[in-house]
């Protein structure tokens, strides 16, 4: 799990926050219905994280001395004055970020008051390695997630300003199931049923909502088809692209690969996913 972003995969949830429900999807173009329902998409799917690759990317700007505006993956920018104050978040969420010397930074974000995420922040001597003591806690207050990462610096920046790059190991990831229904005709829909996230994917080259309390303010969806076995989603924040997702079936239909291409990251990340039957999908 990521440390702001808790990771989501593929996915990419804002801060383990959930926003606000997100508008019903425009009516799509009809087809006949039959053309999805015999889509080899349809299934429920079971990520395979030893076949799975993950990099984390956030960027840290400057605006002035005691100014900051972070980027997670996944999620909204967040403006802060770094001075331990909580300030407004994204997805109704806190966030206070404190510093003793230029070289350590203390990050705290709290839900509805209550502590969800820690992190200390510490910058190597050459200014290229950030090391991030990380701890995610459930709502009762114990530790679900303790993990220590090393980015690397990726793009221009001094001190913590920068674009930064970590790989992320999924051993103790939870168990992670991607749903493919049939939407609307010849579309199709991709659920993440743990993060109440459903892209609908209408294939007209049309935006569309992505809907769900896990989905973010402003995140739209749009789609095309590369092919019988494969399919190009591409993400957007608020009409700024995020990132853009292929999902390609093998030639015996039973995996599934997701490959994501997030805005400003120098390599993709890659999910594989297994078939399953439902209650296989436990």
């Amino acid at each position: 799990m990521t440390r702001f972003a808790v990771l989501a995969l593929g996915l990419a949830i804002g801060c383990g926050a959930a926003a606000a429900p997100a508008a019903a999807p425009p009516a799509a173009p009809t087809t006949p219905p039959a053309t999805a329902a015999a889509s080899p998409f349809i299934g429920d799917w079971k990520l395979d994280v030893a076949r799975t690759t993950y990099t984390d990317l956030m960027t840290v700007r400057g605006v002035d001395d005691h100014t900051f505006v972070f980027a997670f993956e996944g999620g909204d920018d967040e403006r802060v004055v770094i001075d331990g104050t909580d300030q407004p978040g994204a997805q109704d969420t806190t966030l206070a970020v404190r510093t003793t010397d230029p070289t350590h930074w203390t990050i705290i974000r709290k839900q509805d008051g209550h502590l969800i995420i820690t992190a200390s922040w510490t910058l190597s001597a050459d200014g290229n390695h950030l090391s991030d003591d990380f701890t995610q806690l459930a709502p009762d207050g114990q530790v679900t997630t303790h993990a220590r990462y090393d980015y690397t610096r990726t793009g221009d920046g001094a001190g913590f300003a920068g674009t930064w790059e970590a790989p992320v190991g999924l051993d103790h990831a939870p168990l992670t199931i991607l749903q493919v229904r049939p939407f609307h005709g010849d579309g199709l829909s991709f659920i993440r049923p743990s993060l109440d996230v459903t892209k609908n994917a209408a294939f007209d080259g049309n935006d569309y909502p992505v809907v769900g309390h896990g989905a973010g303010a402003g995140a739209t969806v749009s789609a095309r088809r590369l092919g019988e076995h494969a399919v190009e989603l591409v993400d957007k924040s608020k009409g700024e692209l995020q990132r853009t997702e292929r999902f390609e079936l093998s030639p015996d239909l039973h995996t599934l690969t997701q490959t994501l291409h997030p805005v400003g990251q120098r390599g993709a990340n890659v999910f594989v996913y297994a078939r399953c039957a439902t209650a296989a999908c436990t």
